[in-house]
This record gives structure tokens, C-alpha cells and sequence, in this order.
């Protein structure tokens, strides 16, 4: 099935989005082989065995922004044979697509994406092999832009969506029309009212509830030279075919600055309500993989983030921060914390070479778990890549993974060092 969606998003959708506009296409693509030698795959407190795997690397990424159409396709693919048999031989695929293909320019638009990622079978588990499912999110759909005025214009969206889980049973397909009524007050800022509804079928009821989503928000929007603002208020109310309720408010206030042209600074505070799904599509945390608890239930997200870069003659870095909170509706025992710092800085060495390191630290608390469960997860990792040639890199990569948690079967060291070798377009 994810196959399925990845080749027919290749062989139809790319071709007829880009058939007319080739010239305008960027194109960017690699291949390598790498060798890793890991002393922990299976992260248990005490290894036995160390672990040694080859693998293929491929990516494409397709960039395009014309009069008529704006839209990326970010594709990897990487084929993994574990030599000592630890662990299950593994494909992993990474796709991330978007394309809005403006049909009658400011009036009508279509718009389509599709996000094939790996996802935790078990949130609860270690992030291994064993406990990962293929997950694929398809979304399509017009944009219908009414132009009453100067100041007053009215949009409809309208979009299909399929979700596709390899291991769980909350697959689902949903619609959803939004409608806005926008008007703007000057060259900088605007104001709207939004109105959107969304019905959720999932394709497994058992253990699942259908639920219809509506939501109502005030938004403003105000950009000025190099910062801008986006405010939003409003209500969620969700309805599932059981009859139950579930209300909340729901905002975000985002705010961009790049008064100085080598940095760049973002503060987001939001609430929102969200299900697996759209958590997929809205990932915020920067781990390994997307750690979403599969199932049907509803949560309402409370998030506060930072983000920083600097911007140098021979490089970059940046900061990361954020705090998380997830409340279930159903679920409590999945409810939890979130803190997370993040460091990474890139420093161009020489003409040939760059270094790459980061480090990050994670706290997990899941404060309705008897007793309460606390991870503390530490991600370091060092990148070396000297270009041999104009298309060549030969790679050696060092990443450490350390958890220490309360609970006495889940910590574990996890290191690794890989050496690729890498061909890269111009």
C-alpha cells in the first residue's frame, strides 16, 4: 500500500505538476554505502552482542516555485542488512511532499501532499527496530479564493486525506472544508475568521470511535519587514460516534524575527487539539522518530518553543527549546511532559571538509503512570565529512544515545560509528 502511494505520487502527480514548467525544476539527488558497527541495537541495560550493518543510501529532492505551481518532493530511501542477525534487516523510507499548482492564479488551486515516515508501534517501548511501522499521510484538495474587494476576500479548502498505519489498526481517511473570511487592514496586517469541520472514519472500529472536529478561530496576522506575528484564538469541539464531547479553546501566538541577516529568531505558544494523525503531519520533536502514541484518542497539545541560528562566514548554530504538555481524553495513562534542549553547530573546516555536532537532552515524565515513569534521554553526535573529489564525500559519523529512566528495564547506552561514502550533485 505505501508503495503503492509513493509510486503513483512519482509516476502521475510530479510529472503532470512539472510537465510545463521542467526548466524552472531543481534538482537535487545522492547515493551512498555505508558500514556501521553498533554496541547496543536492541538498547537493554546489559548488551551481549555488538552488532555490524551495511547499508544503501538513496535520496531525490525536487524543488520547483514558479508563477503557477510552488511545491518540493524530499525522498530517501535506505536498505539495511544486519550482519550478526540481532535485529530484522530493514528498509526505511523518508518522503516529504508538497505542491500547490495555482490552476487560475489568485482564484483557484490545488493543492496535494504525502508524508511517508517510520513511527513507534509502542510509545511506551524503546525506539529499536522491532518497534517501528512504515506510516504514510496523504492529503489533496482545491483552494477556491473569492475576491469581493480591495480588503475583502472569502477562501474555501476543501481535502481528502488518507492515513496508513503497517502495525496498528487506527488507518483512517477524513474530510475536512475549511472557510475564512480575510480582510485586510493595510499592507501589513490582516485579519480573519476561520471555520473548519473534519469527519474522521477510521478503517479498524474496533477499538476506535469515528469523531466529527470542528473548529472556530479569530486570526491576525501582521508582517513587517524582516519579523512577523500570527495570532490565533478560537474553540475545538469534538463529537465521536459514541456521543461523547469534548471541548477546548484553543490558540497560538508565533513569532518570527530576522532583523540581522545572519540570524534568525522564532517563540511559538500554543494549544491545539490533535489526534494521531494530525500529529504525523505536525511533528515538533526531534527525535530519531515520530514517538506519537498510535491510536485514535484525542489530546490537547500545550507547547512553548524557542529557536535560535547564527549565521557565520564558515558556518551555523543553532538552539533548540521547548516544553510539552499532552492531556488524553480517553487514554490518561499516556499523558505526558515534554522538556527538551538541542544544540547544533556546522563549521566549514577547510575548502574540502566540514564538521558537523550536536547534542540534545530530552525529559519525558509520564505523570499518570503508578508510579510515575521519567525518561531522560542524552543524543550526542559528531559528523566528519571530507569532500575527496567534487561529487565524493567520504563520511565518519559518531553518535551516542544514553536513556536513564526510573524504570529499571529501560536505560541503556547506544553507540555507534559509521563510515559512508557519498556521491553528491553539483
Amino acid at each position: 500500500m505505501f508503495l503503492n502511494i509513493r509510486n503513483w505520487i512519482i509516476a502521475s502527480v510530479i510529472p503532470t505538476l512539472f510537465s510545463t514548467t521542467i526548466n524552472a525544476v531543481e534538482v537535487e539527488y545522492s547515493a551512498a554505502v555505508a558500514l556501521t558497527a553498533y554496541d547496543n541495537i536492541t538498547r537493554v541495560p546489559e548488551p551481549k552482542s555488538n552488532e555490524l550493518a551495511k547499508s544503501i543510501i538513496g535520496a531525490v529532492s525536487v524543488f520547483e516555485d514558479s508563477a503557477n505551481l510552488t511545491g518540493r518532493f524530499i525522498s530517501s530511501i535506505e536498505i539495511i542488512k544486519y550482519q550478526k542477525h540481532l535485529v530484522a534487516d530493514e528498509t526505511l523510507g523518508r518522503l516529504v511532499s508538497d505542491a500547490t499548482w495555482r490552476l487560475i492564479p489568485n482564484r483557484f488551486e490545488w493543492y496535494v501532499s504525502d508524508t511517508f515516515t517510520q513511527t513507534l508501534i509502542d510509545t511506551l517501548a524503546r525506539d529499536t527496530p522491532n518497534n517501528r511501522q512504515n506510516t504514510n499521510a496523504f492529503t489533496t484538495g482545491p483552494n477556491y479564493i473569492v475576491r469581493i474587494n480591495r480588503r475583502n476576500s472569502i477562501n474555501f479548502n476543501v481535502r481528502a486525506k488518507d492515513f496508513r498505519y503497517e502495525a496498528n489498526n487506527a488507518s483512517n481517511h477524513r474530510i475536512s472544508a475549511l472557510g475564512s473570511w480575510v480582510y485586510d487592514i493595510n499592507s501589513s496586517i490582516n485579519i480573519g475568521l476561520n471555520y473548519e469541520k473534519e469527519d474522521v472514519n477510521f478503517n479498524d472500529n474496533i477499538g476506535n470511535s469515528d469523531f466529527i472536529r470542528e473548529d472556530a478561530y479569530f486570526q491576525l496576522d501582521y508582517t513587517k519587514r524582516k519579523s512577523s506575528i500570527l495570532m490565533e484564538y478560537g474553540e475545538t469541539n469534538v463529537t465521536n460516534n459514541l456521543g461523547n464531547y469534548d471541548k477546548a479553546s484553543r490558540y497560538l501566538l508565533d513569532y518570527k524575527s530576522a532583523r540581522r541577516r545572519d540570524a534568525n529568531s522564532r517563540i511559538t505558544i500554543s494549544r491545539s487539539v490533535s489526534d494521531i494523525s494530525g500529529d504525523v503531519l505536525n511533528p515538533i520533536y526531534e527525535t530519531e522518530f515520530n514517538t506519537t502514541a498510535v491510536n485514535s484518542d484525542i489530546f490537547i497539545d500545550d507547547t512553548v518553543r524557542f529557536s535560535h541560528t547564527e549565521l557565520y562566514r564558515s558556518g551555523s548554530f543553532t538552539f533548540n527549546a521547548y516544553q510539552t504538555t499532552n492531556k488524553y481524553s480517553v487514554l490518561v495513562g499516556l499523558d505526558r511532559e515534554r522538556s527538551s534542549v538541542s544544540l547544533r553547530g556546522d563549521w566549514d573546516n577547510t575548502g574540502h571538509s566540514r564538521i558537523t555536532m550536536q547534542a540534545r537532552y530530552l525529559k519525558t515524565s509520564y505523570v499518570n503512570l503508578m508510579p510515575v515513569r521519567e525518561d531522560n534521554d542524552y543524543v550526542y553526535r559528531l559528523l566528519y565529512r571530507y569532500g575527496m573529489k567534487r561529487n565524493i564525500n567520504l563520511n565518519l559519523e559518531l553518535d551516542s544515545f544514553k536513556r536513564r529512566s526510573t524504570l529499571n528495564t529501560d536505560y541503556y547506552d547506544d553507540n555507534r560509528i559509521t563510515v559512508s561514502l557519498e556521491y553528491v550533485s553539483i
